[in-house]
C-alpha cells in the first residue's frame, strides 16, 4: 500500500501538479526503512537497458533490411511512458523517527522547500487533479486547514445524550472527568451534511502551512499533555492539530484570552477557518481501519475532544472548536443554483457514518 501510495503523489502526479517533495513518515522501530528507489519499477538503469536492447534490434534491422517490427514499436511506446515517469517524478526522502508515534507526523522537516504540506495517510489516493484544486484553495487561504474530509465538534443533540446514558448505564461511567453538559461529540459527514457545519478538517488528507509543525511539537506554544495523551490512547492527533490552527488563527496577538498567541513571535492573525474541498478521493483501508473496525471509534474522537478541550481550559485558554462554519460558504467547489443539499462528500462512503449521529 505505501509503494502504491508513493508512485501515486511522487510520480503519476508529481511535478505536473505541483507537487515538491514527498516524505515518508517511518516511525517503525522493528523493521528497516526501505530505500527510496525501491518504491519504483521504472530506474534509469532499466531504461538504459530497454535503450541497448533497442539499438541492437535496430541494428540488426538494418543488416536484414527489414521494416520495424511491432515488437519494437511497443518497446519504444514503453520507453516514452517509462521517461514521462522519470520527468514527472519528484524526490522521495524517508524521515526516519526515534520514536513510535503519531505525533511523529507532524515534526519539522528541515529539508522541507516550500511552507505547503500536504499531509495524508498511506491508504488515501487523493486524483491529481483533486490534489492540485485543494493546493489552489490552500494558496490563497495559507493560514487555513484545507482538505477533503470536513468534521464537527460539537455538544450533543437530544438523541446523543440519550445514547451516551444508556451506554453508561445511566451514571457518568465512561465519560471524561468533565460534567456531561460539557462533553463534546465528534460528528461525521451525515451530520456535518445536514447541519451544514463543520470546524474539522481531517489530516488524513490535508494541507496545512508549515509554520504549523513548528507550533505542534514546541511546548511552549502547545501543551505537552495533548502530545501525551495522544501517546497514551494511539488517536486524535489530527483533532489536535484541528485544535492547534483553530487557536492560532482565531485569535490577534494581543488577545489575553490565548496563551498561545500572546507567547507568539508572529504578527497578529486573523481568523482562518478551515476549507472543504469536495475531491475524487478514494480509502483503500476504509473497511480496516479504526473508524470502521472499532465500533468504540466514534465514541473515543467525542472523548478525546472532550479531554483535550479540557487540558486548553487547564491553561487558561478558550475552547479552539467553539466556532462552528458554513459548509457551503467554505466549500472550495460551488455547485449551481447553491442549494445546501447539494453539498457531497468526498468519498461516498461517507454517507455510511451513521454511527455518529447516534454516538
Amino acid at each position: 500500500m505505501l509503494n502504491n501510495a508513493v508512485q501515486h503523489y511522487a510520480e503519476t502526479c508529481g511535478k505536473k501538479y505541483r507537487v515538491g517533495q514527498v516524505f515518508v513518515v517511518w516511525a517503525d522501530q522493528e523493521r528497516d526503512a526501505p530505500e527510496p528507489g525501491s518504491f519504483f519499477a521504472t530506474t534509469t538503469t532499466n531504461i538504459n537497458n530497454m535503450n541497448n536492447i533497442d539499438h541492437n534490434d535496430h541494428n540488426d534491422n538494418l543488416r536484414g533490411n527489414r521494416n520495424t517490427t511491432t515488437t519494437e514499436r511497443i518497446l519504444t511506446r514503453k520507453q516514452q511512458q517509462q521517461h514521462h515517469k522519470l520527468n514527472n517524478r519528484v524526490d522521495v526522502e524517508i524521515l526516519i523517527k526515534a520514536k513510535d508515534s503519531l505525533n511523529s507526523r507532524f515534526e519539522p522537516i528541515p529539508q522541507l522547500k516550500t511552507t505547503s504540506v500536504f499531509m495524508v495517510d498511506d491508504d488515501i489516493r487523493v486524483s491529481c487533479s483533486s490534489l492540485l484544486l485543494a493546493y489552489q484553495a490552500w494558496e490563497k487561504y495559507p493560514n487555513s486547514m484545507v482538505g477533503y474530509y470536513p468534521r464537527l465538534a460539537s455538544f450533543p443533540t437530544s438523541i446523543q445524550k440519550i445514547t451516551s446514558t444508556l451506554i453508561s448505564g445511566g451514571s457518568n461511567k465512561g465519560e471524561s472527568s468533565s460534567s456531561s453538559s460539557s462533553r463534546l461529540v465528534y460528528n461525521a459527514w451525515p451530520i456535518v451534511w445536514w447541519r451544514q457545519k463543520f470546524n474539522i478538517i481531517l489530516t488524513k488528507a490535508s494541507f496545512i502551512h508549515s509554520k504549523y509543525l513548528e507550533l505542534y511539537t514546541n511546548d511552549h506554544y502547545f501543551p505537552k499533555e495533548i502530545k501525551d495523551h495522544v501517546d497514551r490512547n494511539k488517536n486524535c492527533e489530527d483533532i489536535a492539530m484541528s485544535m492547534l490552527v483553530a487557536n492560532y488563527t482565531k485569535h490577534d496577538k494581543s488577545s489575553s484570552s490565548s496563551l498561545l498567541l500572546s507567547k507568539s513571535t508572529t504578527t497578529s492573525t486573523s481568523i482562518a477557518p478551515p476549507i472543504y474541498v469536495e475531491g475524487q478521493v478514494s480509502d483503500l483501508g476504509l473497511f480496516g481501519g479504526i473508524s470502521t473496525s472499532n465500533t468504540g471509534h466514534f465514541a473515543t474522537r467525542s472523548d478525546c475532544l472532550t479531554q483535550l478541550t479540557e487540558i486548553f481550559h487547564s491553561k487558561g485558554w478558550k475552547s479552539p472548536l467553539d466556532d462552528e462554519f458554513d459548509l457551503t460558504e467554505r466549500s472550495w467547489i460551488r455547485h449551481a443554483p447553491g442549494f445546501w443539499w447539494q453539498s457531497n462528500p468526498s468519498n461516498i462512503f461517507e454517507w455510511f457514518a451513521l454511527a455518529s449521529i447516534i454516538f
